[in-house]
């Protein structure tokens, strides 16, 4: 033998081309989801955020609506 390996018929390039396709239709949804995920991540972090600046200037608000008596009170 000269090192080669006796295999079978070639595979056909219409069939290695539509594997080529379907792994490129599978990374590409891969990647769309990954981006996807990415995108809500950081949209909860700033829904988080906004909440939390929020809930703060509305406790600074209510603070300072209360009458003056209540406040000498506490």
């Amino acid at each position: 033998m000269t090192g080669e390996e006796i295999a079978g018929p070639a595979t056909p390039k219409v069939l290695r081309f539509a594997y080529f396709i379907g792994a490129g239709f599978i990374l590409t949804a891969a990647i769309n989801k990954y981006r996807e995920l990415e995108r809500k991540s950081l949209l909860k972090k700033q829904q988080e955020e906004n909440l939390l600046s929020e809930s703060s200037t509305n406790a600074c608000i209510n603070f300072s609506i209360l009458p003056r008596n209540v406040l000498l009170n506490s």
